[in-house]
């Protein structure tokens, strides 16, 4: 209200809240006292309302995904499924090794291993997420350096 001298209009009264009853004390027993109704608040006037904005619409991206194929040098056993479990471990993508129309997430040594993957057979490793490509990388180099 620029320079009007007019106050603001005055807020509707509030109707008295109702009160349940108590219920009726069981023979013996004190009946305990009524909590008092809390008052219902009352509506905001029209001129203190905000219309606020929709949200922004964010167009969804499309995880970024990478892939590599990996000729294992030595048999895919505990060791070298161990050092991809842990590789694995430290990205936020969802990463998969393929092998042989199989896939495992590269998290379970026991998965990997069960791929049954050996020297000279190809392995694929894919990712999905925000880290993809560094996930594919890291495990790849794990894979290369099997011994």
């Amino acid at each position: 209200m620029s320079g009007s001298s007019e106050a603001a209009p005055a807020a509707p009264p509030v109707p008295p809240a109702s009160v349940a009853p108590p219920a009726p004390a069981t023979p013996g027993t004190p009946a305990a006292p009524a909590a008092p109704a809390a008052p219902e608040a009352p509506e905001a006037p029209a001129a203190l309302r905000v219309e606020l904005p929709a949200p922004a619409q964010v167009p969804a991206v499309p995880p970024a995904t990478a892939e590599a194929t990996v000729r294992l040098p030595a048999n895919l056993h505990a060791r070298p499924a161990g050092a991809l479990a842990r590789a694995a471990a430290a990205f936020r993508s969802t990463v998969r090794i393929e092998h042989a129309g199989r896939s495992v997430s590269p998290t379970g040594i026991l998965a990997v291993m069960g791929l049954g993957a050996t020297r000279g057979t190809e392995v694929t490793v894919r990712a999905e997420g925000e880290d993809a490509a560094a996930a594919v990388a890291a495990l790849a180099l794990v894979l290369t350096e099997a011994e």
